[in-house]
């Protein structure tokens, strides 16, 4: 059993016939979320500092016991009454005992804010450098305020995902950006490489020069691994085989945990339909009704139909 005093606590578990009920320890004092929204344009660098290495030493523990989370993001961290940060919420975790190496997984999951470039590739992964990629995205947004990779535009987004591209703003939400140090802009960069092989380690980022405040005259690259990969174009597929470029292709598992329309099929290839439901179904689906509504929205109104 996970035993970390910065992951919840389960503290037993009931059941009769027909459910199943998880009694865990009670966190009231919101979630990491809240504290971030409550700051316009992110948190200090020494609060962000203190909350990143209680998470790095929880999800470090949980890799150590071969559990990774796959969907770790703001909302599911909670804050307990003396400002402890609480990992919770492992309902798209993934048990990997190091008996099964290589520990690749296959299944679509998570939040699309802070999913990784290799999962939106639907290539087979491994989940602790996606829990990494994940933890970069979080530390980006403590620091700065808004997520990295946020837009409008799905596709775009998507786009933004998969190639690693994204800035530190000199605005946010309309007032001037906090500055962010260069050891921690150079350990978001080393974090968020599109390669999840040049993802440094949780031992890298808990000895990076950030972390232990080191001063800022030095200038030693620690993170001097290529960033660069090449740019993936975001195709449909047609039932009858000839693809054709589309406006929008958000897939469905991106909003539907663990509902893959993926399979066996990369954005390199184009994405395909892989079960009864595709985009491009419910793109179709939509149109028929009254007005035009978002990617967003078709997928959310479609959503029984996937189960």
């Amino acid at each position: 059993m996970i035993d970390h005093p910065n992951v919840v606590k389960l503290v037993e578990v009931l059941g009769n016939n027909t459910k199943i009920f998880i009694v865990l320890e009670l966190i009231n004092g919101g979630d990491l979320f809240d504290k971030i929204k409550e700051q316009t344009t992110g948190l200090s660098e020494q609060q962000t500092r203190e909350y990143f290495k209680q998470i790095l030493s929880a999800v470090e523990y949980c890799h150590k016991m071969s559990v990774f989370h796959r969907d770790l993001k703001p909302e599911n961290i909670l804050v307990d009454d003396n400002n402890q940060l609480k990992i919770s919420d492992f309902g798209l975790s993934s048990f990997n005992p190091k008996t099964t190496y290589p520990n690749l997984s296959n299944t679509t999951c998570g939040t699309l804010s802070y999913i990784s470039p290799e999962i939106l590739k639907n290539e087979p992964y491994d989940a602790k450098f996606t829990d990494i990629w994940s933890l970069g995205v979080i530390l980006y947004y403590m620091l700065v305020g808004k997520l990295p990779f946020d837009s409008k535009d799905m596709k775009k987004q998507l786009e933004k995902i998969i190639i690693g591209d994204f800035i530190f703003p000199a605005t946010v939400h309309g007032k001037p950006a906090k500055k962010v140090t260069k050891h921690a802009k150079t350990l978001i960069q080393a974090i968020l490489n599109p390669n999840p092989r040049k993802r440094p380690s949780l031992q890298s980022i808990m000895r990076s020069k950030w972390i232990m405040e080191a001063n800022e005259s030095s200038s030693e690259d620690e993170f001097n691994e290529s960033n660069q990969i090449n740019s993936l174009e975001l195709r449909l597929v047609k039932q009858g085989g000839e693809d054709s470029k589309v406006q929008e292709v958000v897939p469905n598992s991106l909003l539907v945990p663990q509902k893959s329309f993926l399979h066996k099929h990369s954005l390199k290839k184009g994405i395909v339909q892989a079960t009864q439901y595709s985009s491009r179904n419910l793109y179709q689906n939509a149109s028929q009704q009254k007005g035009t509504p978002s990617p967003r929205s078709i997928l959310l109104s479609d959503k029984d139909k996937l189960k």
